[in-house]
C-alpha cells in the first residue's frame, strides 16, 4: 500500500537514516520504512513481506487538514485493525460510501487494484493502524470454517472491480495486547519472523472467531447447570484462546486459572457451548493445524510433535494416523490414496 500526497510539498525517504530522531524509536527491526513529510505533519509506513502476507504498520502525525490518497498496485484481501484514533475514508469502487476506521476495531477488505482511495485527515490527528495484507492462497486453506470469509473469497474472484467491506468488529484485549507487545518482539535476536507468524495468525483467527459469535441467550437457557453471563464469557474466552493457538498444549488447569473459573465448571460450559470436551476440542484443533502444517511444509513432524505436547514424534505420528487413517509420511506422498480431500 502506497500513500500519495498531491499538489503539496513534501519531502520523501526509504532511509532509516534520514528518518528524524524523534521517530527512530517507533522504527520496526526488519521492516522496510517509507517516512513522509511536509508542512501538513507527517507519516511512517513500515513493512515485513512474509510468504503468506504482507504486515504493515501505519503511524500518522497530521498538523493541519489534509486529504491522503491510498493505492494499491493489485487486488488485496487484508485485515485492518485501528489502534488508535478515527479516520473517514472512501473506498473507490465500493459504492464510494464513507467508511468508519474506529479506534479499537478490525475489518476484513477485499479492495481491488489501480484505485486511488481517499481519507481525510482533520488537523490534530494522531492515529496507528496496522494493515495485513493475505495472498489469496492462504486465505483459502484456512476459508473452510469462516463463511464470511469464504463469502469475500468468492466476491473478489466474481467481481475482481468491485470492492467490499465486512462489518468492524471490535477489538479485545487480547488483539490489543499482541499489537503492544510486536514492537520489541520484532526486536528480539532469531525467531521473530516465526513469531510474527503466529502472532499474524491470531489476530486473523480472533477476528473471524468473533464474526461468528453463539447464540448466547440459546446456550444460557438450554444449560442443564447454573450458567451465568458472565461465566458465559469465560468459556467463550477460554474458546477463544484455544481456537487462536490449536497447536499449543494448553493445559486445563491453565485455562481455568486464565479464566477464573474452577475446573469442573469450565469443563462443563465448555461440552456445553462446543458439543465437546475441552480436550476433545483441543485435539481436532492440533490436529487440524498438524495437517495444514505438514501440507504447506510449514514445520516438520518433530517440531509440530513438540508444540502440540506430544511426548515425541512417535506418539504424535500413532495420534496422527488414528485421527486421519493415515501417517504424516504418508500424508506428503503425492500417490497416497488419502481418505480425505487436500
Amino acid at each position: 500500500m502506497q500513500f500519495f500526497v498531491p499538489l503539496i510539498w513534501h519531502k520523501e525517504t526509504t532511509s532509516r537514516q534520514e528518518v528524524p530522531l524523534r521517530y527512530r524509536g517507533l522504527l520496526l527491526a526488519g521492516a522496510q520504512v517509507v517516512f513522509t513529510s511536509g508542512p501538513w505533519g507527517a507519516f511512517i509506513s513500515q513493512s515485513i513481506k512474509r510468504r503468506d502476507y504482507t504486515f504493515y504498520e501505519h503511524r500518522f502525525f497530521i498538523a493541519k487538514d489534509i486529504k491522503i490518497y491510498p493505492l494499491t498496485n493489485k487486488h488485496i484481501l487484508t485485515l485492518h485493525l485501528m489502534e488508535h484514533g478515527n479516520l473517514d475514508c472512501i473506498m473507490k469502487g465500493a459504492a464510494e460510501q464513507p467508511v468508519r476506521l474506529a479506534a479499537r476495531t478490525s475489518q476484513l477488505f477485499y479492495i481491488p487494484g489501480s484505485l486511488r482511495h481517499e481519507i481525510y485527515f482533520p488537523a490534530g490527528v494522531k492515529t496507528v493502524s496496522v494493515q495485513i495484507d493475505f495472498t489469496r492462497q492462504f486465505l483459502e486453506n484456512i476459508a473452510g470454517p469462516y463463511p464470511l470469509l469464504q463469502q469475500m473469497l468468492e466476491h473478489s474472484a466474481k467481481f475482481p472491480d468491485a470492492g467490499l467491506q465486512q462489518p468492524s468488529i471490535a477489538m479485545g484485549a487480547e488483539e490489543s495486547g499482541v499489537l503492544e507487545e510486536l514492537p520489541a518482539a520484532l526486536k528480539a535476536p532469531g525467531g521473530a519472523g516465526l513469531y510474527l507468524d503466529s502472532r499474524v495468525q491470531d489476530l486473523l483467527r480472533w477476528h473471524l472467531l468473533k464474526q461468528q459469535q453463539p447464540d448466547r441467550d440459546k446456550i444460557l437457557q438450554t444449560a442443564p447447570f447454573h450458567f451465568s453471563p458472565v461465566q458465559l464469557d469465560r468459556v467463550l474466552f477460554v474458546k477463544r484462546l484455544v481456537d487462536a493457538r490449536p497447536g499449543r498444549h494448553l493445559l486445563v488447569t491453565e485455562l481455568a486459572r486464565e479464566s477464573g473459573l474452577n475446573k469442573d465448571l469450565l469443563k462443563k460450559g465448555f461440552k456445553h457451548v462446543t458439543g465437546l470436551t475441552l480436550e476433545a476440542y483441543r485435539k481436532k484443533g492440533c490436529m487440524e493445524y498438524s495437517r495444514e502444517s505438514l501440507l504447506r511444509k510449514k514445520y516438520t513432524v518433530k517440531q509440530i510433535a513438540a508444540e502440540c505436547g506430544f511426548t515425541g514424534s512417535s506418539h504424535f505420528i500413532s495420534e496422527f494416523k488414528k485421527y486421519w487413517g493415515v501417517t504424516p509420511g504418508e500424508l506428503l506422498k503425492p500417490a497416497s490414496k488419502l481418505p480425505f480431500p487436500v
